[in-house]
């Protein structure tokens, strides 16, 4: 197989993989051996290079903002939710809900 290398970005990602048969190497580009490559590209934004080691990547979740926390509460009120509401059965549940959605609102 013929040699793979990458240029990353000033965060260790990968911003391009050149194979020598078919690109023109850039100037700072490295080589990386087939193991990490298939690593990038089974596992696509969980890979970086740190120190120039392959290492694992764990993205910070989302910051939602007020709007979007209001809108991922109210997808969860289903008709089911509803009608167990409606039936006494929900433990409170939509009360606690309803009570979030409004105290998210008064920051808007």
């Amino acid at each position: 197989m013929a040699k793979i290398f990458t240029k990353i970005d000033n965060d260790g990602f990968p911003i391009a993989f050149y194979d020598e048969n078919i690109n023109e190497i850039p100037e700072n580009a490295f080589e990386v051996s087939e193991t990490d490559w298939q690593e990038f590209l089974e596992n696509q934004g969980e890979r970086k290079f740190k120190d120039g080691v392959l290492v694992q990547y764990n993205p910070p979740a989302p910051v939602l903002t007020v709007a979007e926390q209001i809108a991922t509460l109210e997808a969860t009120v289903t008709p089911r939710r509803i009608r167990e509401a409606i039936l006494g059965t929900d433990g409170g549940w939509l009360a606690e809900i309803e009570a979030e959605i409004e105290s998210l609102r008064a920051q808007l």
